[in-house]
Protein backbone atom coordinates (compact mmCIF):
# COMPACT_ATOMS: atom_id res chain seq x y z
CA UNK A 1 0.00 0.00 0.00
CA UNK A 2 2.61 2.64 0.72
CA UNK A 3 4.70 1.50 -2.12
CA UNK A 4 1.45 2.44 -4.08
CA UNK A 5 1.47 5.40 -2.58
CA UNK A 6 4.80 6.29 -3.56
CA UNK A 7 4.56 5.72 -7.60
CA UNK A 8 1.00 7.77 -7.27
CA UNK A 9 2.18 10.55 -5.46
CA UNK A 10 4.50 12.11 -8.08
CA UNK A 11 2.43 11.50 -11.05
CA UNK A 12 -0.34 13.34 -8.71
CA UNK A 13 1.93 16.41 -8.09
CA UNK A 14 3.20 17.08 -11.89
CA UNK A 15 -0.70 16.78 -13.21
CA UNK A 16 -1.68 19.99 -10.25
CA UNK A 17 1.47 21.50 -11.46
CA UNK A 18 0.34 21.54 -15.13
CA UNK A 19 -3.07 22.84 -14.47
CA UNK A 20 -2.05 25.49 -11.87
CA UNK A 21 0.86 26.67 -14.11
CA UNK A 22 -0.61 29.01 -16.20
CA UNK A 23 -2.57 31.24 -13.69
CA UNK A 24 0.62 31.69 -11.43
CA UNK A 25 2.54 33.54 -14.56
CA UNK A 26 4.52 30.01 -15.07
CA UNK A 27 4.71 28.48 -18.75
CA UNK A 28 4.96 24.93 -18.90
CA UNK A 29 8.53 23.43 -20.19
CA UNK A 30 10.37 26.49 -19.14
CA UNK A 31 9.52 28.79 -21.99
CA UNK A 32 9.81 31.82 -21.24
CA UNK A 33 6.51 34.41 -22.66
CA UNK A 34 7.83 35.30 -25.93
CA UNK A 35 9.20 32.06 -26.94
CA UNK A 36 5.58 30.28 -25.82
CA UNK A 37 4.06 33.08 -28.40
CA UNK A 38 6.16 31.75 -30.54
CA UNK A 39 5.75 28.55 -30.22
CA UNK A 40 2.01 29.08 -30.39
CA UNK A 41 2.36 30.59 -33.78
CA UNK A 42 3.63 34.17 -33.15
CA UNK A 43 6.63 36.04 -32.84
CA UNK A 44 8.51 37.00 -35.81
CA UNK A 45 7.85 35.35 -38.46
CA UNK A 46 4.06 35.28 -37.53
CA UNK A 47 2.47 37.01 -40.80
CA UNK A 48 5.16 36.65 -42.66
CA UNK A 49 5.71 35.24 -46.87
CA UNK A 50 5.51 31.28 -46.65
CA UNK A 51 8.37 32.04 -49.39
CA UNK A 52 10.75 34.90 -49.48
CA UNK A 53 12.89 36.00 -52.77
CA UNK A 54 10.48 34.08 -55.03
CA UNK A 55 10.32 35.18 -58.97
CA UNK A 56 7.00 36.49 -60.14
CA UNK A 57 7.29 35.34 -63.61
CA UNK A 58 3.99 35.64 -64.80
CA UNK A 59 2.43 38.74 -61.94
CA UNK A 60 1.39 42.03 -64.48
CA UNK A 61 3.70 40.92 -67.49
CA UNK A 62 2.42 40.46 -71.02
CA UNK A 63 2.99 37.06 -72.74
CA UNK A 64 3.46 36.72 -76.77
CA UNK A 65 4.43 34.21 -78.89
CA UNK A 66 4.57 32.16 -82.41
CA UNK A 67 2.52 28.96 -81.99
CA UNK A 68 2.16 25.59 -83.91
CA UNK A 69 -0.86 23.05 -83.28
CA UNK A 70 -1.89 19.54 -85.00
CA UNK A 71 -5.37 18.56 -85.37
CA UNK A 72 -5.82 15.08 -84.10
CA UNK A 73 -9.46 14.16 -85.17
CA UNK A 74 -10.09 15.40 -88.48
CA UNK A 75 -11.32 12.44 -90.58
CA UNK A 76 -10.88 13.78 -93.95
CA UNK A 77 -8.37 16.76 -93.75
CA UNK A 78 -5.91 17.17 -91.62
CA UNK A 79 -4.93 20.79 -90.40
CA UNK A 80 -1.99 22.23 -89.42
CA UNK A 81 -2.11 25.71 -87.51
CA UNK A 82 0.12 28.21 -87.62
CA UNK A 83 -0.53 31.37 -85.17
CA UNK A 84 0.05 33.44 -82.42
CA UNK A 85 -0.86 33.54 -78.39
CA UNK A 86 -1.18 36.73 -76.25
CA UNK A 87 -1.92 37.26 -72.55
CA UNK A 88 -2.04 39.52 -70.07
CA UNK A 89 -1.08 37.92 -66.59
CA UNK A 90 -3.69 39.86 -64.54
CA UNK A 91 -1.72 38.12 -61.32
CA UNK A 92 0.66 35.19 -60.64
CA UNK A 93 -2.17 33.01 -61.09
CA UNK A 94 -4.80 34.51 -63.27
CA UNK A 95 -4.53 35.60 -66.52
CA UNK A 96 -6.66 36.67 -69.70
CA UNK A 97 -5.62 36.06 -73.74
CA UNK A 98 -6.49 34.35 -76.59
CA UNK A 99 -4.80 32.36 -79.61
CA UNK A 100 -5.53 32.96 -83.59
CA UNK A 101 -3.93 30.13 -85.79
CA UNK A 102 -4.01 29.99 -89.91
CA UNK A 103 -4.77 26.37 -91.24
CA UNK A 104 -3.04 24.40 -93.80
CA UNK A 105 -5.34 21.89 -94.44
CA UNK A 106 -4.22 18.22 -96.61
CA UNK A 107 -6.02 14.53 -97.10
CA UNK A 108 -5.50 12.18 -94.49
CA UNK A 109 -5.06 8.62 -94.84
CA UNK A 110 -8.60 7.62 -94.80
CA UNK A 111 -9.13 10.52 -98.32
CA UNK A 112 -6.59 8.90 -100.05
CA UNK A 113 -8.18 5.34 -99.54
CA UNK A 114 -11.12 6.45 -100.96
CA UNK A 115 -9.75 8.18 -103.84
CA UNK A 116 -8.55 4.79 -104.72
CA UNK A 117 -11.92 3.21 -104.49
CA UNK A 118 -12.92 6.31 -107.11
CA UNK A 119 -10.27 5.06 -109.73
CA UNK A 120 -11.92 5.54 -113.27
CA UNK A 121 -14.46 7.73 -111.62
CA UNK A 122 -12.75 11.38 -111.67
CA UNK A 123 -15.55 13.60 -111.94
CA UNK A 124 -17.70 11.71 -108.92
CA UNK A 125 -14.32 11.63 -106.97
CA UNK A 126 -13.93 15.53 -107.62
CA UNK A 127 -17.24 16.61 -106.52
CA UNK A 128 -17.17 14.28 -103.64
CA UNK A 129 -13.67 15.56 -102.64
CA UNK A 130 -14.55 19.49 -103.47
CA UNK A 131 -17.18 19.10 -100.76
CA UNK A 132 -14.69 18.02 -97.58
CA UNK A 133 -14.49 21.30 -95.87
CA UNK A 134 -10.86 22.45 -94.11
CA UNK A 135 -10.44 24.48 -91.52
CA UNK A 136 -9.13 27.68 -92.61
CA UNK A 137 -8.63 29.63 -88.95
CA UNK A 138 -9.29 28.84 -85.33
CA UNK A 139 -9.49 31.09 -82.20
CA UNK A 140 -10.03 31.40 -79.06
CA UNK A 141 -10.38 34.52 -75.89
CA UNK A 142 -9.71 32.51 -72.75
CA UNK A 143 -9.57 32.28 -68.97
CA UNK A 144 -6.73 31.17 -67.41
CA UNK A 145 -5.89 30.17 -64.10
CA UNK A 146 -2.29 28.71 -63.12
CA UNK A 147 -2.59 26.09 -60.24
CA UNK A 148 0.25 25.08 -59.55
CA UNK A 149 4.24 26.24 -60.72
CA UNK A 150 7.87 25.09 -58.94
CA UNK A 151 10.81 24.71 -60.04
CA UNK A 152 12.49 20.93 -61.75
CA UNK A 153 16.02 20.10 -61.74
CA UNK A 154 17.91 18.40 -64.45
CA UNK A 155 20.49 15.91 -63.60
CA UNK A 156 21.36 18.56 -60.84
CA UNK A 157 22.83 21.07 -63.01
CA UNK A 158 20.10 22.97 -64.73
CA UNK A 159 16.86 24.26 -63.11
CA UNK A 160 14.22 25.05 -64.71
CA UNK A 161 11.10 26.99 -63.41
CA UNK A 162 7.76 25.47 -65.03
CA UNK A 163 4.29 25.85 -64.32
CA UNK A 164 0.73 24.13 -65.62
CA UNK A 165 -2.59 25.73 -66.11
CA UNK A 166 -6.41 24.88 -67.14
CA UNK A 167 -8.49 27.40 -69.68
CA UNK A 168 -11.64 27.86 -71.17
CA UNK A 169 -13.34 30.36 -73.01
CA UNK A 170 -14.83 31.45 -76.59
CA UNK A 171 -13.81 29.59 -79.38
CA UNK A 172 -14.68 29.58 -83.17
CA UNK A 173 -13.96 27.71 -86.55
CA UNK A 174 -13.71 29.24 -89.97
CA UNK A 175 -14.67 26.67 -92.80
CA UNK A 176 -14.08 26.36 -96.14
CA UNK A 177 -14.66 24.35 -98.71
CA UNK A 178 -13.92 23.43 -103.00
CA UNK A 179 -17.64 24.13 -103.77
CA UNK A 180 -19.96 26.69 -105.11
CA UNK A 181 -23.04 24.81 -103.84
CA UNK A 182 -25.10 26.23 -101.45
CA UNK A 183 -26.58 23.98 -99.92
CA UNK A 184 -22.91 22.12 -98.86
CA UNK A 185 -21.54 26.09 -98.21
CA UNK A 186 -24.69 25.69 -96.15
CA UNK A 187 -23.27 22.73 -94.10
CA UNK A 188 -19.49 23.44 -93.97
CA UNK A 189 -18.65 26.57 -94.88
CA UNK A 190 -17.88 29.98 -92.87
CA UNK A 191 -17.77 31.51 -89.24
CA UNK A 192 -18.60 28.84 -86.82
CA UNK A 193 -18.95 30.28 -83.04
CA UNK A 194 -18.73 27.64 -79.91
CA UNK A 195 -16.12 27.14 -77.05
CA UNK A 196 -12.81 26.28 -75.79
CA UNK A 197 -10.94 24.64 -73.01
CA UNK A 198 -7.69 23.54 -72.27
CA UNK A 199 -4.96 22.48 -70.40
CA UNK A 200 -1.45 23.21 -70.93
CA UNK A 201 2.94 23.44 -69.44
CA UNK A 202 5.27 25.80 -69.43
CA UNK A 203 9.05 25.56 -69.10
CA UNK A 204 11.09 28.78 -68.68
CA UNK A 205 13.98 29.03 -70.43
CA UNK A 206 14.92 32.17 -68.16
CA UNK A 207 12.77 35.15 -66.99
CA UNK A 208 11.52 35.92 -70.60
CA UNK A 209 11.32 33.00 -72.28
CA UNK A 210 8.67 30.32 -72.16
CA UNK A 211 8.64 26.82 -74.04
CA UNK A 212 4.79 25.53 -73.70
CA UNK A 213 2.96 22.75 -74.74
CA UNK A 214 -0.91 22.97 -75.00
CA UNK A 215 -3.96 20.38 -75.29
CA UNK A 216 -7.11 22.31 -76.54
CA UNK A 217 -10.36 21.24 -77.56
CA UNK A 218 -12.38 23.51 -79.74
CA UNK A 219 -16.26 22.84 -80.07
CA UNK A 220 -18.09 24.07 -83.03
CA UNK A 221 -20.17 22.93 -85.53
CA UNK A 222 -19.15 21.30 -88.66
CA UNK A 223 -19.83 18.87 -91.39
CA UNK A 224 -16.85 17.38 -92.86
CA UNK A 225 -17.96 15.26 -95.71
CA UNK A 226 -19.93 17.96 -96.47
CA UNK A 227 -22.55 15.03 -97.42
CA UNK A 228 -25.98 14.14 -95.95
CA UNK A 229 -26.30 13.33 -92.69
CA UNK A 230 -30.03 13.79 -91.77
CA UNK A 231 -30.90 11.06 -94.04
CA UNK A 232 -34.14 12.46 -95.14
CA UNK A 233 -35.06 13.74 -91.61
CA UNK A 234 -34.65 17.44 -92.03
CA UNK A 235 -37.08 19.67 -92.48
CA UNK A 236 -36.20 20.45 -96.36
CA UNK A 237 -36.34 16.88 -96.68
CA UNK A 238 -39.87 16.03 -95.65
CA UNK A 239 -40.81 18.82 -97.75
CA UNK A 240 -39.40 16.97 -100.64
CA UNK A 241 -40.99 13.55 -99.55
CA UNK A 242 -37.97 12.09 -97.99
CA UNK A 243 -35.50 12.67 -100.86
CA UNK A 244 -32.00 13.69 -99.66
CA UNK A 245 -30.42 17.32 -99.54
CA UNK A 246 -28.02 18.77 -97.86
CA UNK A 247 -27.78 22.20 -96.05
CA UNK A 248 -27.42 23.70 -92.76
CA UNK A 249 -29.49 20.63 -90.94
CA UNK A 250 -26.23 18.03 -91.86
CA UNK A 251 -24.00 20.64 -89.38
CA UNK A 252 -23.20 19.33 -86.01
CA UNK A 253 -21.48 20.23 -82.84
CA UNK A 254 -18.22 18.47 -83.15
CA UNK A 255 -15.23 18.73 -81.02
CA UNK A 256 -11.67 19.57 -82.83
CA UNK A 257 -8.66 18.48 -80.85
CA UNK A 258 -5.04 20.11 -80.87
CA UNK A 259 -2.19 19.37 -79.80
CA UNK A 260 0.23 22.66 -79.80
CA UNK A 261 3.25 23.83 -79.29
CA UNK A 262 4.21 27.55 -78.81
CA UNK A 263 7.19 30.00 -77.43
CA UNK A 264 6.68 33.05 -75.86
CA UNK A 265 8.11 36.11 -74.41
CA UNK A 266 7.24 38.24 -71.31
CA UNK A 267 7.13 41.43 -70.90
CA UNK A 268 8.69 43.55 -69.18
CA UNK A 269 11.89 41.13 -70.10
CA UNK A 270 12.75 41.36 -65.60
CA UNK A 271 10.29 39.36 -63.37
CA UNK A 272 10.05 40.76 -60.21
CA UNK A 273 11.23 39.73 -57.01
CA UNK A 274 9.58 39.00 -53.86
CA UNK A 275 10.65 40.67 -50.40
Amino acid sequence: MHARGVRFLPKTALVVALVLAPPLGVHPLGLQPGLAAAAEGGGPLAGQPAVRLRRELRDDRFEIGPSLAFALNRSYRHAVMLGAKLEYHLTDAFSLGGEVAYGVSFDTGLTDELKASYAGQSASWGELHSGLSDLRLAADLRAVFTPISGKLSLFSALFLHYDCYLFAGFGMGILANGTDDPGVDAANEGFQPGAAWGLGVRVFANDYVAIGLELKDLFFADNESGGDTTRGLSAAEKQRNGVPVVDGDDQSLQHHFFFGLNATFFLPRHAVVSR
